[in-house]
């Protein structure tokens, strides 16, 4: 969990804006959750089972159903189905996620209800390898 913690820290110094935190509930993804929660001040960690083994159709409809008033929200899961949805979601994809990998997605709708395929482009990635 060493990457993890190191991984929240360097998000937290990008101070980028966070409204929710939601992880699957697998323990993996919830305790590199609660890491970036820590991070960001102890943010609330929304936990769903419905991460858990979902693939890219489903992980694209728990975005789908996200609450508008939330403008940006990191959700922690697994692969092949992170690697799927940034591919699916995104120009700019990096490719298969390494574990712990964070990439900001900037989706080019006005809620969360229209997050289709090609909607985003993939803003930054940040590796525990890279740096």
């Amino acid at each position: 969990m060493l990457d993890a913690a190191r991984m929240a820290e360097r998000f937290a110094e990008r101070k980028e804006p966070v409204d929710a935190i939601v992880s699957s509930t697998a323990k993996r993804a919830l305790t590199t959750a609660r890491f970036f929660s820590a991070a960001l001040g102890n943010m609330p960690v929304h936990e769903t089972r419905n991460i858990y083994h979902a693939d890219l159709y489903a992980l694209e409809a728990i975005l789908r159903a996200l609450p508008d008033a939330h403008n940006r929200v990191m959700i922690f899961g697994h692969n092949p189905g992170f690697s799927e949805l940034v591919e699916h979601l995104a120009t700019g994809c990096p490719g298969h996620l390494s574990p712990c990998t964070t990439v900001c997605i900037d989706l080019r709708v006005e809620h969360w209800a229209e997050v289709a395929q090609r909607t985003g482009r993939v803003a930054w990635v940040d590796a525990p390898m890279a740096g």
